[in-house]
């Protein structure tokens, strides 16, 4: 009898035999540790410092060189969390100062641009599962916040037409234009910024927006397509 026919056997538990086996299993499932606090609290951390310190040696010693060495410009305390960016198509990529990267986004370059050109400004951050797909450049500013998972598309990457989709050609050179996200603007989770766009300096785009139009300095904008829901003093940071 094969380990399935024995396993179907004792899930109908067919006889005594087999309930009891299917009693015996039910008891294991339910088997619990004890408690020991001060053994299980240092096993606690000794493995949260195991993971911790791993997480460090990998970022310093290999993810950050691997990236930084793709670069025409990385500035100092550059931080590179989580792995290296997926990159696809090339880039010409300078970054500032005391920028964090989330390893864990795409980076893609149009190739009908040949090398096209991505810029991060000086103390931004840019979030975890973000896409940027670069035309013929995108500068984000600096202090910016771009949220987890929004989308940066300054290039449309297929052709409109189905025949030139089906043989695999790019979108052609129109199709892409820059995008500009000035200083100190925050782009909520799942936000979308289209080709062409402007963000303004100190603006914010709500979680979900699509920005198909320029976004004015220091407003609010939400929705699809994204509109002003909102006017932000130029104190406010």
């Amino acid at each position: 009898m094969g380990l399935e026919q024995l396993a179907v056997k004792i899930r109908r538990r067919e006889g005594g035999f087999y309930k009891a086996l299917y009693q015996l299993a039910i008891s294991v499932r339910h088997v619990t540790c004890p408690v020991i606090v001060p053994l299980h609290r240092a096993l606690y951390y000794e493995r949260r410092f195991r993971k911790t310190a791993w997480h460090y040696l990998r970022r310093v010693f290999y993810w950050e060189p691997l990236f930084k060495s793709i670069c025409r410009e990385v500035g100092p305390r550059f931080r590179l969390i989580g792995g290296i960016p997926w990159m696809e198509g090339s880039l010409d990529i300078r970054i500032g100062s005391d920028v964090t990267l989330n390893g864990i986004t795409t980076l893609s370059g149009a190739t009908v641009w040949g090398t096209p050109t991505l810029q991060i400004g000086d103390h931004s951050y840019i979030g975890y599962q973000v896409t940027i797909t670069v035309g013929p450049s995108i500068r984000i500013g600096r202090h910016v916040l771009v949220a987890d998972r929004v989308s940066l598309v300054g290039y449309d990457g297929h052709p409109k037409d189905p025949v030139e989709r089906a043989n695999h050609r790019p979108a052609p050179r129109e199709e892409g234009r820059p995008i500009i996200i000035e200083d100190n603007v925050w782009i909520c989770s799942y936000a979308t910024v289209l080709r062409g766009v402007t963000v303004g300096e100190g603006a914010i785009v709500a979680a979900h927006a699509v920005v198909t139009e320029d976004v004015p300095p220091y407003t609010v904008v939400a929705g699809n397509p994204a509109r002003v829901v909102k006017k932000l003093s130029r104190g406010i940071r």
